[in-house]
């Protein structure tokens, strides 16, 4: 009887298409439209981190243009994800799939040593991210280019830091 009191809790969070395609390539939602989210998961504990005790019925505001319908576990009735915390789990979905990319794609280009940009078009392609169409395609390019420059800089501060010049 120990699951007995295991409840289904359900989240609907507006996000830009890309994030939505990017967590539906990781979650596929069900027949029912929900995303089954496990709480050992990247996302379930991102959800996790940004609950807590809510005693008292709560609200949410409706969730306009895209969303994405979460469903995941807990045991605690009143443990819930306030809605000011909505905006923050926005904010850590982009930097998620932000991250994801560049991962993604610098693995590739590493491997591949070759031009980025088809390799940015492969990644967007497998997640099912239709290029100029869910995301400007320059604004992920440039990402990646601004990831590569601070990297680069990086490097140069630490190779003159390890050999003594300033």
């Amino acid at each position: 009887m120990y699951f007995k009191y295991i409840m289904h809790k359900y989240l609907t969070i507006s996000v830009p298409k890309y994030v939505k395609k990017f967590v539906e390539y990781e979650y596929p939602p069900g027949e029912d439209g929900w995303s089954q989210v496990k709480k050992n998961s990247w996302l379930g504990e991102m959800i996790d981190g940004v609950s807590f005790e809510l005693p008292n019925t709560v609200v949410y505001p409706r969730q306009e243009g895209t969303t994405i319908r979460l469903r995941y576990f807990c045991r605690n009735k009143i443990w819930d994800v306030p809605p000011f915390k909505i905006v923050s789990l926005k904010k850590q979905l982009d930097e998620t799939f932000r991250s994801a990319l560049i991962r993604e794609v610098r693995r590739l280009h590493f491997e591949l040593q070759s031009d980025y940009t088809p390799l940015i078009e492969k990644v967007l392609r497998d997640w099912g991210i239709e290029r100029d169409v869910d995301v400007d395609f320059e604004t992920i390019r440039k990402m990646y280019r601004d990831n590569i420059k601070k990297v680069a800089e990086n490097r140069q501060k630490y190779m003159r830091e390890k050999s003594g010049c300033s």
